[in-house]
């Protein structure tokens, strides 16, 4: 899912089945502990994604303590650097800069498990 905050304004009004990569501005993934896809979403995703050309990846954990990874596409290559690791009690404001400027500010500790 893919929700129209968060990609580029050319794909919002149309109804694809499948959203290029490059139209993407961020992509989140909750770590699902003892889920078996914590290895894709750390490893494999990254790769993928960078190569897509998707500006942000964000890890979300809630154990041992709820925080939130951010990886930042590196200028010019298809690799994502390291950014912050925004823990619970710490409230951070990200931006995702494209066709449209997107602002999102809250504290990890905030987000709940189902």
């Amino acid at each position: 899912m893919v929700p129209t905050e968060v990609a580029r304004a050319s794909i919002v009004d149309c109804s694809p089945i499948t959203i290029p990569g490059r139209d993407v501005l961020m992509a989140v993934e909750v770590i699902s502990p003892g889920s078996g896809s914590e290895r894709t979403d750390r490893v494999r995703k990254v790769r993928e994604y960078a190569a897509l050309g998707i500006p942000q990846y964000w890890l979300v954990e809630y154990s041992p303590q709820p925080r939130v990874q951010v990886l930042t596409l590196a200028d010019g290559v298809d690799v994502y650097q390291a950014g912050p690791v925004v823990a619970a009690g710490a409230t951070f404001t990200a931006e995702a800069l494209a066709d449209k400027a997107i602002s999102v500010r809250f504290d990890p500790g905030t987000l709940t498990e189902f």
